[in-house]
């Protein structure tokens, strides 16, 4: 079945497959519903279009981490997806909707809303309840932006679409759905020397000036290993959102407490800032910045509003937690999230994007952003091609590009080809992706802050501290394809030199 809706000024389409369904069972039950969900697809061919894909590796994989298991439906289940009346034994049942990528995602009972900034807060419970929705939580990253929750029996897009007819009382109403937002990386590559990464793009000369102290960096993933020897002695703050059922619940970081652990945001939170002189590892790219780890969809499944959230309170963590001063958030944000192959932009994401461009009292955060690690059209990436985001690839020990996206909103590449960093447990190893790129290039953004923006210029925009950071890198590859005005499309303005970044000068914008 065909399901449609508008996205801002965009129509998002999927597929909703008929013939399978995503069953959430009980943990004791989960290896019984597992086995026999395999023996289904094993012995029967794909029914419909789409449902190979949603089957397919790495898709399966990631949702059965999180407890789900995709199942030929019977009249029973198909019915308790539409209308989430889920029986004993079952914590969840959900229509599986393949996106325009051809990704499996999962449809949920929640919308995102935002009603017009003149509402008052009684007109605005009144709507609520004329349209039967209850209320999950006000997202304040934006005006009168709420996550709301349909009730059991009434079907998803049907009401989506009444909500959206109704122009005078919403300004956008949009399904949340559960997607792949998983972390850019390739397997680990040992043969390249240990961090390599900081002889390419010149550290030490960068550092002999500052070392990133006083500037504080947060880094959006989907765990970290906040014990880490190398780690835990940077960290200044961060938290979690936990996704219970299909909304996030905020829990502030406490070391005492357990905490979301995974090797991708460990080796990204050591690029950007692992510690130096200390006796063991290696370091980041700024071993003295203050370090906010920042945990969502842990399981590398989930609604966008999560990752929106993740945004808002990196950039202002009242946000989240009413006893934190918005003058405790980042003055670099590095996030490594994305889907599979694409990345499409859902509204509450793009407002937390902008709504990070204007903190820090109005002159903004820098968003650096990992692109795919495909060569791929930048242009299939919503979030990185935002004007806001720092779209980021990789290069090698070689100084040539890596594998990753390219485009017009390239920015510049950093070194992200087996690369050494923090892997859980408290050790160290090397591993790729742009996901790796991302984060040392966060580190000397934090670098340039430390020196031009707390010590010279106090008043720098994100948008200058972005046009010191890219119009110092170093043209690679110029004999494959022509450097124009600066740059070109399969390196954007060339290859992260941070000695140049903090030490050189570059006209403003």
């Amino acid at each position: 079945m065909e399901w449609s809706y508008r996205s801002g000024n965009q129509e998002r389409h999927y597929n909703i497959l008929e013939t399978v369904v995503a069953i959430k069972p009980q943990p004791q039950l989960f290896d019984d519903f597992n086995r026999s969900a395999r023996l289904d697809w094993q012995t029967q061919a794909a029914v419909e279009p789409g449902a190979d894909i949603a089957l397919s590796p790495p898709y399966r994989e990631i949702f059965e981490r999180q407890g789900w298991v995709f199942t030929k439906a019977t009249a029973l289940t198909a019915s308790v997806a539409k209308t989430r009346m889920t029986p004993a034994g079952l914590r969840a049942v959900a229509e599986i909707a393949i996106n325009e990528n051809n990704e499996p995602t999962l449809t949920t009972d929640i919308v995102v809303v935002q009603m017009p900034e003149n509402f008052s807060e009684d007109r605005i419970k009144q709507q609520i309840a004329d349209d039967g929705l209850i209320l999950v939580r006000r997202l304040r990253f934006a005006n009168n932006l709420f996550e709301l929750r349909i009730p059991p029996g009434r079907y998803v897009p049907d009401v989506l679409r009444s909500l959206q007819a109704n122009t005078d009382a919403y300004v956008f109403a949009e399904a949340q759905v559960l997607e792949i937002i998983a972390g850019r990386s390739t397997p680990t590559d040992p043969e390249f020397t240990t961090q390599w990464q900081h002889e390419r793009i010149s550290s030490v000369g960068a550092w002999g000036v500052t070392r990133g102290r006083g500037v504080r960096i947060a880094v959006i993933d989907n765990g970290f290993d906040i014990q880490h020897r190398d780690l835990k002695d940077g960290i200044v703050g961060g938290g979690a959102f936990h996704l219970t059922g299909n909304s996030a619940n905020f829990v502030k970081l406490n070391p005492a407490d357990h905490f979301p652990s995974h090797p991708h945001g460990t080796f990204c939170l050591g690029m950007a800032g692992a510690r130096a002189d200390n006796g063991f590892g290696g370091c980041g790219s700024a071993p003295e910045a203050g370090l906010l780890a920042i945990s969502c969809l842990r399981d590398q499944v989930g609604p966008q509003s999560t990752l929106a959230r993740a945004i808002a309170y990196a950039a202002d963590p009242n946000q989240e937690d009413p006893d934190a001063s918005p003058a405790d958030g980042a003055h670099v944000i590095s996030c490594s999230l994305g889907g599979v192959s694409a990345f499409l932009m859902q509204q509450p994401l793009k407002l937390a994007i902008e709504f990070a461009a204007k903190a820090r009292q109005g002159r903004g955060v820098p968003i650096f952003w990992a692109v795919s690690d495909q060569n791929s059209p930048l242009e299939l990436d919503q979030v990185c091609s935002h004007p806001s985001v720092i779209a980021v690839g990789r290069s090698n020990q070689q100084d040539v590009r890596d594998v990753c996206a390219f485009g017009p909103k390239l920015e510049f590449l950093a070194p992200g080809r087996s690369v050494y960093s923090t892997v859980v447990g408290g050790g160290y190893d090397f591993g790729s992706g742009t996901s790796f790129a991302a984060p040392l290039a966060a580190g000397v953004a934090a670098l340039v802050i430390a020196k031009h923006l707390i010590a010279k210029h106090p008043d720098w925009t994100a948008d200058q501290i972005r046009h010191q950071v890219a119009r110092t890198c170093d043209p690679i590859q110029a004999d494959v394809e022509p450097y124009i005005d600066g740059r070109n499309d399969r390196c954007g303005h060339g290859r992260l030199n941070a000695n140049r970044a903090v030490n050189g000068t570059v006209p403003l914008n």
